[in-house]
C-alpha cells in the first residue's frame, strides 16, 4: 500500500499544479464506452475515491469562479500527468473519458445547487 504521507506531499497544491499544466488545448469529449466488465470491489472503491476527488477539485475551481472551459482542460492535464507518472501506463482514453464526464457532471451539479446547500 502506498505511503499516504508521500501522496499528501505530492498533492499539496493540486489546484496550482493543474492550472499550471493547462496549455490551452481543448478538452477531450466523452468517448464511447467499451464492453464493460464489473470491476472488483477494490477497483470500485478506487474509482469511487477518484470520482469524489474529481468532484472536490471541480467544486473548488467553480467556487473560485473558474469557468468550465478552463476547468476541463485542467482535469484533462491532471489525468494525463497521473497516467504517465511512473512511465509504465500507456494511458487509457476510457479513463480520461470517464473522468471528464465526472468533471462535467460535478460542475453542473454545483451550478444547480441552491446557495444554502453549497459546501
Amino acid at each position: 500500500m502506498p505511503d499516504s504521507r508521500a501522496h499528501s506531499a505530492s498533492s499539496a497544491r493540486p489546484l496550482e499544479r493543474a492550472a499550471a499544466c493547462v496549455d490551452g488545448s481543448p478538452a477531450v469529449g466523452a468517448t464511447p464506452d467499451a464492453a464493460l466488465v464489473a470491476p472488483s470491489a477494490e477497483l470500485a472503491l478506487l474509482l469511487a475515491r477518484l470520482q469524489e476527488a474529481v468532484a472536490q477539485y471541480v467544486a473548488a475551481r467553480r467556487a473560485d469562479g473558474t469557468p468550465m472551459e478552463r476547468v476541463l482542460p485542467e482535469v484533462q492535464c491532471v489525468v494525463r500527468e497521473a497516467e504517465s507518472a511512473d512511465g509504465t501506463f500507456a494511458g487509457s482514453e476510457a479513463l480520461l473519458g470517464q473522468v471528464m464526464r465526472w468533471a462535467v457532471a460535478a460542475y453542473r451539479d454545483e451550478a444547480e445547487r441552491p446557495a444554502d446547500e453549497e459546501r
